[in-house]
């Protein structure tokens, strides 16, 4: 099974990239910051879906996905259209999220 991690994973593994938390790593505080970035953008990558994909299809998919954040509901869209694929996190909201959708990777 290939992984898709949220920021709070990526501290302690290399896994597929999305762009999105390319850039919220990016945006932290990186010691050698060209050289990380440049082996981040080395890895391989899942394709940020369309915002079209990203909204919820209902009321109940709405107030399952209350509490997430933009790039959380992307990573959320970007594992649902990719068979096989599961979301690694830390973030106990989008880990509720993910775990009610089935879209959380079980790596106990």
């Amino acid at each position: 099974m290939e992984l898709l991690v949220d920021t709070s994973v990526w501290v302690d593994h290399r896994v597929a990239m999305h762009p999105h938390i390319l850039g919220e790593i990016a945006l932290g505080a990186l010691k050698n910051r060209r050289t990380v970035l440049s082996l981040l953008e080395n890895l391989p990558r899942r394709p940020a879906p369309p915002i079209e994909k990203c909204k919820p299809s209902s009321n109940a998919a709405a107030s399952l996905a209350g509490g997430i954040g933009y790039v959380d509901a992307h990573l959320l869209a970007a594992t649902s259209l990719a068979p096989g694929l599961a979301i690694w996190t830390r973030d106990k909201r989008l880990m509720g999220v993910a775990s009610d959708l089935n879209l959380l990777a079980d790596v106990r």
